[in-house]
């Protein structure tokens, strides 16, 4: 057992952390407007408002209200229970009333139950794994930061607070459950790996990417103890019980919501839009070498991106219409965009310049054609259909799809995935289990994503808070130990 005095808080220190937190709400409440709700979290909205008012998740905006999995059922609860206490407390509204203005701004007020339970789980699991109270305050200034006053005005109607998306619920989930999975396992808790499972079942449910990975990882950390009783070194009763205790509370979270998504549409999946970013994936694999190296450099980090210029000649310019990386663009400029929109929204994607346009045109031709055919949810039929083309393409050039792995880690998490894969290496070689299962669910979301995705940068917001708890742990691991109370908390033998 841990001595005591490290695992509690002094009255000071809790004094410390209480005005940490307040000070980062008020850094948070500042940066909340009632500026408009659009694109994924307008989507997010409209199923909410659905859900609070009429008790259906539909993105229909006026009767029949028709079910939908457009999108992930966790963030869209919680912003249903915020419309819900707001007409409470202030009556029924109009519904474009919450698109923007004041009560978009307190609907927004959401995203503190979210950036304050990721910033608590930074401090416990930094706290647990180096016992420093210095170094798990840092963490929750820095992942508090990271979402709030760093954020890139390019990506802030995505990532932060001022938004409804669910990039910043999806990482406090996974941090919330990659924790809880390493105590469960830390005191062979039936009860807490109960929870652990259930947590990681949200996480799919908030981030659809994270079903895929925690089936991979249910198989890879059931590897490890099977091992150890190959090896004799302990029981297969209780191994077996801890493990199917996980496993049946994320089964059954995970696949209650998609039993409901097959009732209403016919479709056991957790949401749709997989098949045209899928698509555009697989058209990247079309890259010629000297996309590639364009690549390297417009998708590097801005600093960075400018020197690489000066080297190689490549620049913004080449995105735009006529240029060498006009493929690789999402969002042309002046009246060019308005053709790429017009050859998406049509379903002509032999007329789209961009790869990016070209997949979701894809979708919408089959879209048109799945509503000619009368399928009754026609949406995730020409998803699946989109996928399925997606998947032919990558099987035609599976070398090349893995080798492109890395360019997209490149652009959407190179650091984070570095600390990663750090951190992995420094706990397998120390023998910290408890680290290494921490790490394994974003290490492995991160690769996911350089398969399945564009990896914009947005994505990797999701594993930045456990990159956060990576690198200070690395960091302590390099401070000498002057006394047991500075040891780590826990690891897994």
């Amino acid at each position: 057992m841990p001595d005591p005095r490290a695992t509690s808080l002094t009255p000071w220190q809790w004094i410390l952390l209480s005005i940490v937190l307040v000070l980062l709400w008020c850094l948070a409440i500042s940066e909340m407007t009632g500026s408009e709700i659009t694109k994924d979290a307008a989507d997010n909205l409209q199923l909410a408002l659905n859900v609070a008012h009429h008790g259906v998740m539909s993105l229909d905006t006026a009767p029949p209200y028709r079910p939908s999995m457009m999108r992930e059922p966790v963030p869209v609860g919680v912003i249903a229970a915020a419309v819900y206490v707001t007409d409470k407390l202030e009556g029924p509204a109009a519904p474009d009333s919450y698109f923007s203005g004041t009560r978009a701004r307190q609907l927004k007020l959401t995203n503190l139950f979210w950036l304050t339970l990721l910033s608590v789980c930074a401090f416990l699991a930094v706290r647990r794994f180096t016992s420093m109270f210095s170094f798990a305050l840092l963490a929750v200034v820095l992942v508090g930061l990271d979402f709030t006053r760093l954020v890139p005005l390019s990506i802030r109607q995505f990532i932060g607070v001022d938004n409804l998306c669910t990039d910043l619920a999806g990482a406090a989930v996974l941090t919330s459950a990659s924790l809880l999975v390493v105590i469960g396992a830390a005191r062979r808790s039936k009860a807490t790996l109960l929870a652990a499972g259930a947590c990681f079942g949200l996480a799919a449910l908030t981030k659809a990417s994270l079903f895929y990975v925690c089936i991979a990882l249910l198989a890879a950390f059931a590897a490890y103890p099977l091992f150890r009783v190959w090896r004799r070194t302990t029981a297969l009763q209780p191994v077996a019980g801890l493990a199917g205790a996980f496993a049946a509370a994320f089964f059954l979270v995970a696949f209650s919501w998609m039993y409901r998504n097959h009732v209403q549409t016919g479709y056991w999946q957790i949401a749709e839009r997989a098949g045209s970013v899928l698509l555009y994936r697989a058209y990247i694999d079309e890259m010629t070498p000297q996309e590639t190296l364009g690549a390297i450099v417009v998708w590097s980090e801005p600093h960075l991106g400018r020197v690489l210029s000066r080297y190689t000649g490549f620049t913004s310019a080449d995105l735009q219409p006529g240029g060498r990386l006009q493929r690789l663009s999402e969002r042309f400029s002046g009246e060019e965009q308005e053709r790429e929109l017009s050859a998406e929204n049509s379903g002509r994607p032999q007329d789209a310049l961009s790869w990016y346009r070209k997949g979701r045109a894809v979708y919408e031709a089959h879209l048109a054609e799945c509503v000619r055919e009368g399928y009754s949810y026609p949406s995730a039929e020409a998803d699946l259909r989109t996928r399925n083309e997606a998947v032919h393409l990558i099987a035609q050039t599976p070398v090349k799809h893995a080798a492109l792995m890395p360019l997209l880690m490149w652009r959407g998490a190179p650091v984070t995935f570095a600390i990663l894969v750090a951190t992995f290496a420094y706990a397998w070689r120390r023998g910290r289990l408890d680290v290494l299962m921490f790490v394994s669910a974003a290490g492995a979301l991160a690769v996911f994503y350089s398969a399945v995705s564009h990896f914009t940068p947005r994505y990797g917001y999701t594993i930045h808070a456990v990159g956060v708890v990576a690198l200070l742990t690395l960091a302590a691991a390099a401070v000498p130990r002057r006394s047991a109370l500075t040891r780590p908390l826990s690891s897994l033998q």
